[in-house]
């Protein structure tokens, strides 16, 4: 049976809501969730319209932000992951660790 490549990107947002799939980022942004509003498969590529949404630990403002995930799917596993994000955006919520530079 042949495996459809959006019903595994739906398995990963599925497994981001039960918390097990994440890293750093909880640590950075209370009450993290990345919430799928569009998944568009054609053939192995699968583009999904995702909104993050949490709470920025060190500035305490509100994170409601539209990313794009392109997600490539070969025998039924992830292959490559792209993601398309508004970074100042993103780093008005979560500012870069002091030493680190962001130019």
């Amino acid at each position: 049976m042949a495996v459809n490549s959006v019903d595994v990107v739906r398995g990963v947002y599925e497994a981001f809501g039960r918390g097990n799939v994440f890293g750093p980022i909880v640590r950075d942004v209370s009450n993290f969730a990345v919430s799928p509003e569009e998944l568009i498969g054609s053939g192995d590529t699968v583009a999904a319209v995702v909104r993050y949404t949490g709470t920025g630990q060190a500035s305490g403002k509100e994170l409601d932000l539209p990313v794009v995930h392109v997600w490539d799917v070969r025998d039924g596993k992830i292959a490559c992951f792209r993601q398309f994000i508004d970074t100042a955006m993103f780093r008005e919520v979560v500012p870069a660790p002091e030493g680190i530079a962001t130019a």
